[in-house]
């Protein structure tokens, strides 16, 4: 849908299901697929110190599992800051170019 939308997930300090805080993840799968066009985010991001992964991923619709079906890692954040200075490609052995 075009014009002023917008999806905001918040994680929270609550506990809930043995957990401290809750958060969201959204699974589009089978709801949208994108061949040619333009995906654009704005995101307010935690401070990973605490132990927060923050990522927005797009994934291939094939019938494949992952890796098999590929990824775009359009933004990931979870490691420490020396560690995303070393490391930026995937830990799996498929598609790593």
């Amino acid at each position: 849908a075009a014009g002023n939308t917008a999806l905001v997930i918040t994680a929270q300090s609550e506990s809930a299901g043995g957990f401290d805080f809750t958060s969201a993840r959204m699974i589009s799968e089978g709801k949208l697929a994108v061949r040619y066009g333009l995906i654009e985010v704005r995101m307010k991001t935690p401070d990973v110190a605490g132990g927060l992964w923050p990522a927005f991923w797009m994934m291939g619709e094939t019938e494949d599992t992952w890796p098999l079906r590929g990824e775009i890692d359009i933004m990931e954040m979870g490691l420490a800051a020396e560690q995303r200075e070393k490391y930026g490609a995937a830990a799996a052995d498929v598609n790593t170019y």
